[in-house]
């Protein structure tokens, strides 16, 4: 009768050696036996239809169960199949253990100082490791106690059918949940680490506080430069971008005003020279200027005052209201200037005088009385 439907297994033993064989019943079929890095062996079936290999075999079945899969001091925790250092040790190999690779082990974080300075930790639900030394003890206090007096003892475990202690590297310890396991196992640690630790949780044991500590450290000091550069980018390219958009803003404003925008030096140019006497009024909203242009044609200015309070949208306001309000019986706006701080209008001149002296001044009182009465009759 056939134990497996693809192998013919056999094992040989004699004074050469014991060795273990294994032959194909369908020779057509192609096989590969390998033991991966996890330490597990597995079987492959080449499958031409799919076409990859089908893995037929794989043991030991779990990642705990394959030998010193954790390495020394290391526990294999059942629930996330994940290796961990037991409580007061860390990784004898960081790279490694960051690569996944754990086979190295653990070793102490604090020395153990023997002379009654240590003690033993609790760590219940577990699977006792390889290689105990068994003693013909039949009490759990004095099996404590055995290895309390012994240096070399580094924990011990007491069950039914004797005690057993340890002075060698703790090799296969795996932890079981909560809800079961055979033994309850006593870990020896300096008396500082008893203290900080206490009792070994029944949830997965971290790598190692310490080592957590450092790899946060090293994530900071990478996050924390990157971070700052990216804000300072973001910061001068947001700065420049408000910059162009107050730009863009300040034309999109002044867009109305094309039609009547003239030279600022031009505009100076009335009044420069001597502005003292050039200039006739000083309002709340900046002084008024005399001036000339170059065709001989006298004009006012009125330079805004910056003091004034009156902002570009109500310089703009002004200008397009009165370049709107062009009328032969109002003074003409001839133009404005916006640059930089400087803000003016200008005006078409009128001398101080009396109102009589335009309605009367240049024709007779009958002549000019007959053209006012003329729109109204």
């Amino acid at each position: 009768m056939r134990l497996n439907f693809e192998f013919n297994f056999s094992v040989i033993s004699n004074a050469n050696g014991s060795y273990y064989t294994y032959s194909l019943y369908d020779k057509s079929t192609i096989h590969t036996f390998v033991m991966d890095i996890s330490g597990q062996i597995k079987s492959f079936k080449w499958s031409e239809s799919k076409p990859l290999w089908d893995v037929l075999y794989v043991q030991p079945r779990r990642l705990c169960d394959v030998y010193s899969a954790s390495g020394p001091f290391g526990n294999c925790n059942q629930e996330t199949w994940k290796c961990e250092c037991l409580p007061g040790f860390i990784p004898q190999f960081p790279t490694d253990w960051s690569l996944q690779d754990s086979t190295g082990g653990c070793v102490r974080r604090t020395p153990l100082q023997c002379e009654s300075k240590d003690g033993f930790l609790t760590i219940p639900t577990s699977k006792l490791p390889d290689e105990p030394r068994l003693s013909p003890i039949y009490g759990s206090e004095e099996c404590k106690l055995a290895c309390e007096g012994s240096c070399a003892c580094i924990a011990y475990a007491f069950i039914g059918n004797g005690c057993r202690t340890w002075d060698k590297d703790i090799i296969n310890f795996n932890q079981f949940t909560p809800s079961g396991g055979p033994t309850t196992f006593y870990l020896r640690l300096a008396a500082s680490e008893i203290r900080s630790i206490a009792t070994f949780p029944s949830s997965p044991v971290p790598v190692s506080t310490a080592q957590a500590r450092n790899r946060k450290a090293i994530v900071w000091k990478i996050v924390l430069p990157v971070f700052t550069l990216v804000a300072t980018i973001m910061g001068v390219l947001g700065y420049i971008y408000l910059l162009k958009r107050n730009k863009a803003n300040k034309r999109g404003r002044l867009k109305g005003l094309q039609g009547v925008l003239t030279d600022l030096l031009k505009s100076k140019s009335t009044y420069i020279d001597s502005p003292n006497t050039n200039m006739f009024n000083d309002g709340g909203f900046g002084p008024v200027y005399k001036g000339k242009l170059q065709n001989g044609q006298e004009i006012a200015v009125k330079r805004l005052s910056t003091e004034s309070g009156q902002g570009i949208e109500e310089f703009k306001n002004e200008v397009v209201l009165i370049s709107r309000l062009q009328h032969r019986n109002l003074v003409k706006l001839l133009g404005c200037c916006v640059e930089g701080k400087e803000n003016m209008l200008r005006y078409e001149y009128m001398p101080k005088r009396s109102l009589d002296a335009f309605l009367f001044g240049m024709c007779s009182f009958l002549v000019c009385y007959q053209i006012l009465l003329k729109p109204c009759v």
